[in-house]
């Protein structure tokens, strides 16, 4: 008998032990850690609209549809905000604002995807106080997996940023072959190496380096910012299925193409209304390959949230999911990203806390600039009151309903396109755009009209309304260049233009940064190029502003770097 129980023991061992390497089998949840803090886990998705989560339109299928699991696990246990925003609608500015704890992309430094106003070398000139470094001196074990800031392959790698446990970077021009950077950091930055995890999906990748973050540090508390690249372009489904799903989407829903009035066009974007019906057949290929790659999304949160429900951490660990831009897929005759308009700055944000927390709301209709806001939810989460945030935490706004709560405008701004530079304010009611290169406004009564298909800037009744929001976007609007091609000089003839800036604080001071000046050319400090050119032909240069204003979180003056083209004529 004593032999038998042996026996049957042995077997029950092996069997325990064959079953428990196979994923999503059905052993018993792990016994739960002891801990005192606060998991924090960030979905970050790339380029996805916000109505693809929040239903807005008849146009797009039903998030149950597109991505079941974010509705049944977040969705429906947590607070969707219906009116979050970015308030650089670009990939780079809007992780740099979250990770440097909820600052303006002026005030962090990082205003476009590329040098020398933007990009990963942007942000690494002062990210020796960002929030991972910061949830690391709290006690948080941290993980940046998947899409860092834009150009860090290129332009930084394989530095370790300071405050990553795990840092994990892939690269992604190649969705079907993983590869990237890995490597630590505590305090100071650090060197990776390259690794190789052979071929797969690189979205399903990234989610698996999640769940062995957490697997190696369940018993202490964890940020997890999980940045996948989907559904950025290329857009690559992970299975030609997710795909077939959605083959005869096309979308022709708010103010699509020409629906709006001619007359209402900018000038500053006649380039791309132009393209627009060129553009159209691969965009609208593009939008399809969109929605096929939330199916797959939507299987790594799957398998996020089944690991950490039996490692019995879902009650101890706050979920985000959200995107760092929306994307246009037609309205207004234009597509792509980095507009003004609601396609390009909303963005979806749900967060599920913890059952504990007490009561729920299913939704939230406060204006959220994601960007910030989640940020300084994320500090307040972990208990990190010192140092400053230009964000408001959404504790508050997750279980009560708070009036005290209130953000009454977001100002928004692009720098990355001196020919398509604007800024806009936007309220409950009213967005008011100001395009920098031709002194174009927009005025929108979202309220009535949230498609933006009657521009009522020219009405001499809303005047007043114009006059009430101006000076605020003013005080907000960091500094850029809103030129590029100058009036062209003449050989051996006097020339005379002032270079123009606008955001940040006056005095501006001006130098040439990169490339000769026209010979008989000189930049004077005030911005003025003056002089008699002596010789032709076409100079194209970097020329740097600086303004009297200093930066909130990098603690240096705002600067902005343009390329600007001189035509000297012949005679």
């Amino acid at each position: 008998m004593i032999l038998a129980a042996r026996l049957l023991a042995a077997v029950a061992i092996l069997l325990l032990v064959a079953t428990d390497g196979f994923a999503g089998d059905r052993r018993d949840e792990i016994a739960p850690p002891k801990r005192t803090k606060t998991n924090v886990v960030v979905i970050l998705t790339d380029d996805q609209r916000w109505d693809t989560v929040v239903h807005a339109t008849r146009e797009i299928p039903p998030v149950r549809e597109l991505m079941p699991v974010l509705e049944r696990e977040l969705l429906n246990r947590g607070t969707t905000f219906l009116n979050a925003f970015a308030t650089t609608p670009q990939c780079c500015p809007f992780r740099a604002s979250v990770l440097s704890g909820g600052f303006l992309p002026k005030d962090a430094g990082v205003l476009g995807n590329e040098p020398p106003n933007g990009g990963s070398s942007a942000f690494e000139v002062n990210d020796g106080e960002t929030l991972p470094v910061l949830l690391q001196r709290a006690g948080y074990a941290t993980a940046m997996i998947g899409k860092y800031l834009n150009g860090y392959l290129s332009e930084s790698a394989p530095r370790v940023p300071p405050g990553w446990d795990d840092f994990f970077v892939f690269r992604h021009s190649r969705w079907f072959r993983v590869r990237g950077i890995e490597g630590t950091s505590r305090d100071q930055p650090a060197t990776g190496h390259a690794v190789r995890r052979g071929e797969g999906y690189i979205i399903a990748a990234e989610g698996q380096a999640a769940l062995d973050f957490i697997g190696a540090n369940a018993s202490r508390p964890f940020f997890l910012w999980l940045a996948l690249h989907a559904p950025h372009e290329p857009a690559e489904p992970e299975t030609e299925e997710d795909l077939r799903i959605f083959r005869s989407f096309r979308f022709r829903g708010r103010a699509y193409g020409a629906s709006h009035r001619k007359s209402d066009r900018i000038r500053a974007l006649a380039e791309l209304y132009d393209r627009f019906e060129k553009d159209r057949p691969e965009q609208e290929a593009f939008a399809r390959r969109q929605l096929a790659c939330l199916r797959g999304i939507d299987r790594v949160i799957d398998r996020l949230i089944g690991d950490l429900r039996r490692r019995k951490l879902l009650d101890s660990t706050v979920i985000v999911f959200a995107s760092d831009n929306g994307y246009q897929w037609g309205e207004h005759g234009l597509f792509r990203k980095g507009l003004p308009y609601e396609e390009s700055i909303r963005v979806p944000l749900a967060i599920a806390a913890p059952a504990a927390w007490g009561s729920r709301r299913p939704t939230d209709d406060h204006l959220v600039a994601a960007n910030l806001d989640l940020a300084a939810t994320i500090r307040d989460i972990a208990g990190i009151h010192s140092g400053e945030s230009q964000g408001m935490s959404l504790l508050p706004l997750l279980t009560t309903d708070s009036k005290a709560w209130q953000r009454d405008a977001i100002v928004f701004q692009e720098f990355d396109s001196a020919r398509r530079s604007w800024s806009a304010i936007r309220t409950s009611r009213w967005k008011y755009v100001e395009w920098g290169s031709t002194g174009e406004r927009e005025l929108y009564d979202v309220a009535s009209d949230p498609y933006e298909t009657r521009n009522l800037a020219r009405e001499p009744r809303l005047a007043t309304e114009i006059a009430s929001l101006r000076p605020r976007l003013e005080l907000d609007r960091g500094l850029g260049v809103v030129e590029r091609n100058l009036p062209s000089a003449s050989l051996g003839k006097a020339f005379h233009h002032e270079l123009r800036a606008w955001g940040g604080r006056q005095p501006y001071r001006w130098t040439v940064q990169e490339g000769p000046m026209p010979p008989g050319l000189a930049l004077d400090p005030s911005g003025v190029i003056a002089g008699t050119p002596t010789r032709a032909g076409s100079f194209e240069l970097s020329v740097g502003v600086q303004a009297a204003s200093t930066r909130r979180f990098t603690h240096r003056p705002e600067t902005f770097v343009a390329r600007i083209v001189i035509q000297v004529k012949g005679k």
